[in-house]
């Protein structure tokens, strides 16, 4: 769950690079990839997992979903 926890922000973080650049598709590759971490680091359970951690993503997944979604709406809009 840890690794999943960090490929999510790290993800996130290179769309916000690629969003800064133009790089449309990429962001929004990004944020699903992104999405897709956060979800199933939620789904694999918490044994062993610092309580943060599982904050940190349950906070971060529904943010995720719902900019992906906005993103990918307003780049078909361009």
């Amino acid at each position: 769950m840890k690794q999943l926890h960090f490929e999510a922000a790290a993800q996130y973080r290179l769309s916000q690079e690629d969003l800064e650049k133009s790089r449309y598709g990429e962001e929004i590759a990004r944020l699903k990839v992104a999405e897709a971490c956060a979800k199933k680091g939620l789904d694999t359970g918490k044994r062993g997992v610092a309580d943060a951690v599982i904050a940190d993503l349950r906070v971060s997944f529904p943010i995720l979903l719902i900019r992906s979604k906005l993103t990918s709406r307003i780049s078909r809009q361009l």
